[in-house]
């Protein structure tokens, strides 16, 4: 056998290192590709040939062209590969350690598929028992009065936050899933949502009562007299998760059945879920919240992984008079999820982005007025002032009274610059941010910061 000395073996060079405003416009180019009209066949066809024919035992025959693009287009793992260069592009990690790629490569390196591919067998699949610590029941207590809705309801309605100090997000739980994860995210929400209902169409029967296909997720601390459900759906990629759900013991429990990708993918939906969704530890303070894989084992005895999730929740009182950081004082004690993404931003560091009826409605405003060429949305002690537009995003200034009493557009201040040429068009194809100004100790929403956000048909553009 013939084998290269050190000396001769030939160099390995490292590729060039492509910057990731590079990759995301790349892959940004190709994904508008997609959308453009092909050329017309029939039109190609009667073109003259430039190139001579090749003969016919090395031509290739396609009986259906546009049907083999046609299953591509319509394939699952297609529109996941879109989905998911979509996602590259559009969202980003703010300055924080990416805590959603720990959380995937985490449990892809503990799920090893074997490298052998054949088209005789389907991939293969694992199970795993995600769990936690969670009562959503006692968070929506805390944050709703009575009577708000049913609990599984209002989950979906929670305003959640995610990002940074300085880079944030606030959308609905839903829209977030959705946002992030839009072929598993509302699949899993649903069945999360109808484990906290109590309607009696849903089965439940004691612990001591469980089929032996769950009995060994079931933690040993449920008292054999507490109600136990079990809820099933199947993922659009036919993986399947069940949620293990017992109100009032304050765990979560979900079963996950499908390949590693599926599986790690769940993980990340199921960690940011019981991230946002969780009571501060104060009462007076922003706190963040980091979710990260605890424990990941393999059971001996039932061949599953265990997968225990925990949260590291941390305070922030830093000063909230530095640009870019007046939303702090929109919220009396939110919860910050890190290390998830947001959408993309033409200027770092300017604050929290809204949507335009969350803004208007967490200042009571119920239209939208024009004062003095400057547009205003204002409450009766808070009101928000169009600033600035960038790369099709309108920064908002928060002012506010101390006292609670009613501010006027006169207390604005004047110094301060105001958008130029901004129209209601303009408004309403941008995307909203608040965090311009240095300075605002606004407090919206004292005991029920999280309440119901809906549009309001009385808001009204001019």
């Amino acid at each position: 056998m013939l084998e290269l000395s050190e000396e001769d073996a030939a160099p390995q060079r490292e590729p060039d290192p492509v910057s990731d405003e590079v990759t995301s416009s790349r892959i940004g180019e190709w994904l508008v590709s997609l959308d453009a009209p092909g050329p017309d066949e029939s039109s190609l066809a009667r073109e003259p040939q430039a190139a001579a024919a090749l003969p016919e035992d090395d031509e290739i025959f396609l009986p259906d062209k546009h049907g083999y693009r046609q299953v591509v287009f319509d394939s699952l793992a297609y529109k996941t590969l879109v989905s998911r260069l979509e996602r590259r592009v559009r969202l980003a990690i703010p300055a924080e350690a990416d805590g959603m790629m720990a959380i995937r490569q985490r449990i892809l390196g503990r799920l090893r598929q074997k490298q052998h591919v054949s088209r005789h067998s389907e991939s293969e699949t694992f199970q795993m028992v995600l769990s936690a610590t969670w009562d959503p029941i006692a968070f929506l207590r805390d944050q709703y009065e009575e009577g708000s809705g049913p609990p599984g309801e209002l989950l979906g309605r929670v305003i959640t936050l995610t990002g940074s100090m300085d880079d944030a997000q606030a959308l609905p739980c839903s829209e977030y899933l959705s946002q992030t994860w839009p072929e598993t995210g509302p699949h899993i929400l649903a069945v999360v949502t109808a484990s906290m209902q109590t309607d009696s169409n849903i089965s439940s029967r004691s612990a001591e009562q469980q089929t032996p296909t769950f009995s060994p997720c079931l933690p040993t601390y449920l008292p054999l007299a507490t109600d136990v459900r079990f809820l099933l759906v199947a993922l659009p990629d036919r993986s399947k998760i069940t949620v293990v759900s017992s109100i009032g013991i304050g765990h979560f429990l979900m079963l996950a059945e499908g390949t590693a990708d599926s599986i790690a993918e769940v993980g990340e939906v199921v960690a940011w879920l019981l991230a946002a969704v969780r009571c501060s530890p104060v009462e007076d303070a922003m706190a963040y919240c980091t979710p990260r894989v605890k424990t990941l084992d393999r059971d001996s005895l039932s061949a599953r992984y265990r997968c225990e999730l925990e949260f590291e929740m941390c305070a922030s009182y830093e000063a909230k008079d530095v640009g870019g950081r007046c939303w702090h004082g929109m919220f009396r004690n939110p919860v910050v999820v890190r290390g998830f993404p947001i959408p993309r931003r033409p200027r770092p560091n300017t604050g929290l982005e809204i949507p335009f009826h969350m803004a208007a409605r967490l200042t009571d405003a119920r239209r939208l007025h024009d004062f003095m060429g400057r547009f205003y949305l204002k409450g009766f002690s808070a009101m928000l002032a169009a600033v600035e537009v960038i790369g099709g995003m309108v920064l908002w200034h928060l002012y506010h009274n101390t006292a609670g009493g009613r501010i006027s557009y006169l207390d604005a201040n004047n110094n301060s610059p105001h958008a130029e040429g901004i129209s209601t068009n303009v408004l309403r194809a941008s995307r909203h941010v608040i965090g311009w100004c240095s300075h605002a100790d606004y407090l919206a929403g004292m005991s029920r910061s999280f309440e119901i956000i809906k549009r309001f048909p009385s808001l009204t553009l001019g």
